[in-house]
């Protein structure tokens, strides 16, 4: 690669980056425009009923990860042999060959 290709490959990459910024910068701006449009009398009754109904949800959701970690430890270790001996046979059929 040619120095002038590389140097205009920079240009690129640094002209795509601050783009990336500038809408990130853009979008910040716009939902803070958009916050100091809300209204101060918010019903907040729906929002309520969904927290308490997912203070609910949420021991139940903690039995499903207590009954998964056995299982993903079990696969990991699995995981974790399996793979071990694969490298000492491809490192021993490198050896014969």
């Amino acid at each position: 690669m040619s120095i002038k290709t590389y140097i205009y490959n920079k240009k690129v990459a640094m002209k795509q980056q601050k783009r990336k910024i500038l809408s990130v910068g853009i979008g910040i701006a716009g939902a803070g425009a958009l916050i100091g449009r809300g209204s101060a009398a918010m019903n907040t009754t729906a929002i309520l009923d969904v927290l308490s109904s997912m203070g609910t949800i949420f021991p139940a959701l903690g039995d499903v990860v207590v009954a998964l970690v056995p299982t993903i430890m079990i696969l990991a270790v699995v995981g974790f042999i399996t793979g071990f001996f694969d490298k000492i046979l491809e490192m021993v059929s490198k050896m014969i060959h």
